[in-house]
């Protein structure tokens, strides 16, 4: 059934990101007990499994929910033991960009295409999963300079305007090379997985990949204050979800909180 399934996601043309992920639950549910046992106790032990961030659970639960009401309605199974499963609300967490710091000294260590790909998320603002699809193909010359086309989540793209150095470090690079980051094959790319933990090897223990995303709409809103700009540069659909990428320099805090002294 995971096989069936993951083919008709594949019809409806989602992204290969959704395809493994929702892969991965299915499999890891199914080593549990057997998808076609399952009621909906199974479903929600699975939800609650401990060390899972509200995020992941709510993944998890969205590929629960799309894949038993696909069983039913496909009539391989008769009942849907996911269809009351709880809403999990979001709890956005405060931005946390990586320092500026640790980012120069990341780069200092890096060495290519590793060094590229922190520079792609951390002044371009690419996740890791479009750090990973990089390839020659979407570099392309606009108006004013390179541009990348990006494959973001759900299977859309956009078009990400690159500084001059970053654009000349990338086509140097690529000049030789298919992808960024090529697997053993030419064929397609390493998993965005591996990329960030190679990544992560550069940075503070405490920081991740996603710090690098924080870091450009941060450094951008503070040179700009174009938050429509960032958002359209981060691929969000809501800005509320760049609003939470955003960390407001200490020192406008200050600024702003220094008018209201008494007089």
């Amino acid at each position: 059934m995971i096989e069936d399934y993951l083919t008709y996601l594949a019809a409806c043309h989602d992204s290969r990101q959704t395809l493994r992920i929702r892969g991965y639950y299915l499999s890891r549910f199914n080593s549990i007990v057997p998808l076609a046992q399952a009621c909906e106790a199974d479903c929600l032990a699975f939800l609650a499994t401990p060390g899972w961030s509200s995020e992941t659970a709510r993944s998890v639960r969205s590929t629960l929910r799309s894949f038993y009401t696909w069983a039913a309605d496909t009539g391989r199974l008769t009942t849907n033991p996911a269809v009351r499963l709880p809403v999990i609300h979001e709890k956005p967490p405060l931005p946390h960009p990586l320092p500026e710091a640790e980012y120069q000294r990341a780069l200092d260590e890096a060495p290519n295409p590793w060094r590229i790909g922190i520079r792609l998320a951390g002044e371009a603002g690419l996740r890791r999963s479009e750090v990973a699809q990089v390839a020659r193909a979407d570099l392309f010359r606009d108006l004013f300079g390179v541009s990348l086309r990006v494959h973001g989540k759900g299977g859309k793209e956009r078009a990400v305007p690159l500084n001059e150095s970053l654009g000349v470090e990338l086509r140097t690079w690529l000049r030789g090379h298919v992808w960024l980051f090529p697997s053993g094959t030419t064929s397609t790319h390493l998993t965005p997985d591996y990329v960030a933990k190679r990544i992560r090897q550069y940075l503070p223990p405490e920081w991740s990949m996603h710090s690098l995303r924080h870091r450009f709409a941060t450094v951008a809103y503070a040179r700009t204050s174009d938050i429509r700009a960032v958002q359209e540069l981060l691929g969000h659909a809501n800005l509320n979800t760049t609003q939470r990428y955003v960390a407001m320099p200490v020192q406008r805090l200050r600024a702003v909180a220094s008018t209201a002294r008494a007089a």
